[in-house]
């Protein structure tokens, strides 16, 4: 008797888990793709990041048609300059936004391939 009740036990506590983790899955998952729609067609795009330092960061943002360099730090935030779209290499590659999980370990392992 003592034995089923254990059974019981570990069977529901597994089942709880199992459905605990299946929502967080599925909200996590609703999250991700209801923030990518969001911003995909915003006005304001970040073009490029380059970290500088210790929580230090250069930001360039293209809002509109002007391109903005600013300096990020964890308390502050400045505008540096606004720079000539002209001049600037924009990479066509979107970085890892939007991308399969496995198209891109596909180009990492051919990348060490060659």
């Amino acid at each position: 008797m003592k034995n089923l009740e254990i059974m019981t036990s570990v069977i529901s506590i597994a089942f709880i888990l199992a459905l605990v983790m299946g929502l967080a899955y599925i909200t996590t998952r609703y999250i991700g793709m209801s923030s990518g729609k969001r911003f995909r067609n915003s006005n304001i795009k970040l073009i490029e990041v380059m970290s500088i330092g210790y929580q230090k960061y250069l930001y360039i943002v293209k809002v509109t048609d002007k391109f903005m360099v600013l300096s990020v730090t964890k308390d502050d935030v400045k505008l540096l300059d606004t720079v000539d779209g002209e001049k600037l290499i924009i990479n066509k590659d979107e970085g890892l936004i939007g991308k399969d999980f496995k198209n891109i370990l596909d180009k990492i392992i051919n990348r060490q391939k060659k």
